[in-house]
């Protein structure tokens, strides 16, 4: 099974899309991403990454599951089986990038 886990800042920065095949994994690497950005964001993805793991756990049958920060101006998205993995990275790659966010490779489209 493919999971998707995109950090997203609602057309303030670009957003980060992290693919994998096990959650856990995909979850970590959004954590480790966020290793340089201020204690705030941090806080707040850890939070989610917690939440996200408990909401897909396999007994609940969660295909997806979203967070988000006050107003909805950030937050955390996951889903299993994406039909279009990282789409939100590829639709908002002109932003500027997020400040201390370690983004990962970029993603190419399949021919």
């Amino acid at each position: 099974m493919t999971y998707a886990a995109t950090i997203f800042f609602l057309g303030r920065y670009r957003p980060a899309a992290f693919i994998g095949d096990h959650l856990h994994d995909v979850l970590c690497e959004v954590v480790d991403a966020t290793e340089g950005c201020d204690a705030e964001t941090r806080a707040d993805i850890a939070r989610w990454v917690i939440a996200a793991e408990e909401a897909m756990n396999p007994r609940r049958r969660n295909p997806a599951a979203a967070f988000s920060g006050e107003y909805g101006a950030r937050g955390l998205s996951v889903r299993a089986d994406p039909e279009y993995p990282g789409e939100a990275a590829r639709i908002g790659a002109s932003l500027p990038p997020c400040p201390g966010l370690a983004y990962p490779q970029p993603l190419t489209l399949e021919a």
